[in-house]
């Protein structure tokens, strides 16, 4: 049984990345295996379920996981967590970015256990005054606040939802792991820095 039984691991992999030149950034290589192989192996053991979030699910299928095309088209990273907490088989998501190769099992580890012991909303972890949103836990309490921001006027970057609902900010130290572990690989740049 895994720690954490309740919670599904959202990997994020939609995104243009425009940055990129337009390559699906969970398949690029990092030391023989691709982006996702290196998040899902990282926190492999502490969710109850392992959900990928592309609307290209041929590109995965080797993985062996349930994939899901977003159900609201062409609305960017809301538009994933919506999906992912519309699939989920736990009552709340732990959502990861496809481009965060170092994602640490000891960061997951402590957000979950301060979202297990007093449950919000939802959980973002902050270093300084940064945030991420996409190394952060979802309730499936909020599919109806997304959607109905995804339908309504307004902005839809995943911030516009923290106002509408109980939203709590898990402050990490500003370490080279930490840092490292919450680093988005973006551009080709990027990408041969870490290689």
């Amino acid at each position: 049984m895994p720690p954490y039984p309740n919670i599904t691991l959202a990997v994020m992999a939609g995104g243009k990345a425009q940055r990129m030149g337009g390559a699906n950034k969970a398949l690029l290589q990092l030391h023989g295996k691709t982006f996702i192989e290196h998040i899902i192996g990282n926190l492999w053991g502490l969710f109850g379920e392992t959900i990928v979030i592309s609307n290209t699910p041929a590109d995965f299928e080797e993985l062996g996981f349930n994939v899901y095309p977003d159900i609201i088209p062409t609305s960017g990273p809301l538009g994933g967590i919506h999906t992912a907490l519309s699939s989920c088989k736990g009552s709340s998501i732990f959502a990861v970015s496809c481009d965060m190769p170092f994602a640490s099992a000891h960061m997951a580890k402590s957000l979950c256990e301060e979202f297990t012991s007093n449950p919000p909303d939802i959980l973002v972890p902050k270093v300084n005054n940064n945030i991420e949103p996409l190394f952060a836990i979802y309730s499936t309490k909020v599919k109806l606040p997304i959607e109905q921001t995804l339908q309504g006027d307004g902005p839809k970057s995943i911030r516009t939802i923290f106002s509408q609902c109980n939203t709590r900010y898990f402050s990490f130290p500003s370490t080279p792991e930490v840092l490292q572990s919450l680093s988005n690989i973006n551009t080709p740049d990027d990408l041969k820095q870490i290689v």
